[in-house]
């Protein structure tokens, strides 16, 4: 046996640069605020490197400079007899040394200045020296500026890690100015709460129809059973209810597959007529409505050109959703209306039908799946609804770009609304028929020829007949 191991293949057969070691790979990591903190200073570096040269360039060749020489004073003799003269407070000899209380502005400088060198070297000398302090006092200053806009991205950091980890109630609220970290603090939020409606609906539809589903099934497995223990079963009977829950169940998954459609489809849209649509809705639940004793009324003018861009599918499986609800939901002998029109530019289709007072809460919540309202289950005269019937309606409308908008009645029942925009081919024909109807029109009588005066004798006499 060899005392050497065999090579791993998977580390062999590894690219060069992952076989290198961690430690020639590694790379400091630098901070957006430190990012931030160095290019500051880089560009206070650059401005005050580029004011110094440019004093220098003019400092050096705009001005002309002209140095005259010290000349010394003559002794008098009588100061000779008494000895030296002084040399304190002459301001024009370099050796001498200030007089005491002498003003400030004539005491000699520790820098001596002869030449136009001299004060060049002096600009460049004092310039840098103070360029090198402002460099400091502003890294400084870039470090805590660029550590207060950065504060609000940590926020979202920390917010962005709390959702990571299944949470959505944690909200940022930033305040402060209006500017593009508040914006993309308010988005975010708006996510955030988005999200948490979403989840939520998800969970509660996936618990609906775990329980819509789970009920059938109880309910065959349990006829099973007792047709089991029972010899003398009815097998007529138990077929039928068999047939029952099977046929529940089948509706309620081709609901589910509906409403999945209609969220995450896409629409091949295309010029539709509501009037035909609504016409053939309401001839679907006709025989419905005659055994539930329930008056379908349809109000559509034909001479109205309804036209709408939609799918021709599914908006009549949208206004049957609403008229089946209209039928079912309703009390023997009631009514069910179906009426649509222009109102303001666009198309508004509106379902009205009686029944029972509905509150406002109840109404609002009508739209979620599998949510039932008040008297609405199983009937001997009307069949039991799955409770995905407005959910599918609302999805449908959402993706044809209509609201869908529910409204109590005063007297009991629903109003359900839906408004659609024209379709842009009725608007493009129509734009078309204006413009040819007004080049149509005759000319203003100004421009037109003169006519005889016959003629216009005979034009006048008629008139005035």
């Amino acid at each position: 046996m060899s005392r050497h191991a065999a090579p791993d293949p998977a580390v062999a057969d590894a690219p060069p640069e992952a076989q290198r070691p961690a430690v020639l790979t590694w790379r400091p990591r630098i901070t957006a605020r430190a990012r931030l903190t160095m290019v500051f200073t880089g560009l206070l570096a650059a401005c005050g490197m580029a004011m110094i040269l440019a004093l220098y360039l003019v400092m050096r060749f705009v001005p002309s400079y002209s140095f005259v020489a010290s000349v010394a004073r003559p002794v008098p003799e009588s100061s000779a007899a008494s000895g030296p003269p002084s040399s304190q407070g002459d301001p024009l000899d370099p050796t001498a040394s200030p007089a005491p209380g002498a003003p400030a502005d004539v005491l000699r400088s520790a820098i001596d200045i002869r030449s136009a060198d001299d004060v060049l070297w002096v600009l460049v000398a004092s310039s840098g020296g103070i360029l090198i302090v402002l460099l400091l006092v502003g890294a400084v200053a870039s470090w805590i500026v660029a550590g207060r806009l950065l504060k609000p991205v940590h926020g979202l950091t920390m917010a962005a890690r709390i959702a990571s980890q299944g949470s959505l109630n944690h909200r940022i609220g930033l305040t402060g100015p209006r500017d593009e970290f508040t914006e993309l603090s308010d988005t975010f939020d708006d996510m955030l709460e988005r999200l948490q409606r979403s989840f939520g609906a998800y969970e509660r539809f996936a618990a609906n129809a775990s329980h819509e589903l789970q009920t059938p099934l109880t309910t065959s497995k349990a006829i099973l059973e007792l047709a089991k223990d029972d010899p003398h079963v009815d097998v007529e009977r138990l077929i039928a209810r068999l047939d029952l829950s099977n046929d529940r169940s089948i509706r309620t998954v081709e609901a589910l597959l509906d409403l999945a459609q209609s969220t995450h489809g896409e629409l091949a849209v295309e010029p539709v007529d509501l009037g035909a649509v609504i016409t053939a809705a309401s001839a679907a639940v006709q025989p419905e409505a005659h055994a539930a004793a329930v008056g379908v009324t349809v109000a559509v003018d034909p001479r109205d050109r309804l036209i709408v861009d939609g799918h021709a599918v599914l908006l009549e499986r949208l206004f049957t959703n609403l008229l089946v609800n209209a039928v079912r939901h309703n009390m023997r002998g009631g009514y069910a209306s179906i009426t649509a029109d222009r109102s303001d530019g666009l198309v508004r289709v509106a379902v009205s039908n009686g029944g029972e007072l509905i509150d406002e809460c109840t109404a609002k919540a009508l739209t979620e799946p599998f949510f039932r309202g008040s008297g609405r289950v199983a009937s001997s005269t009307r069949p039991r609804g799955h409770g995905l019937g407005l959910t599918l309606a609302v999805n449908i409308a959402e993706a044809h770009d209509a609201p869908l908008d529910v409204a109590v009645n005063p007297d009991g029942g629903l109003t359900v609304a839906v408004r659609f925009r024209p379709s842009t081919a009725e608007r493009t024909s129509a734009a078309a028929i204006l413009q040819d109807t007004i080049a149509a029109l005759p000319e203003p009588a100004s421009a037109a020829a003169p006519a005889p005066a016959s003629a216009s004798a005979s034009v006048s006499t008629r008139t005035h007949a």
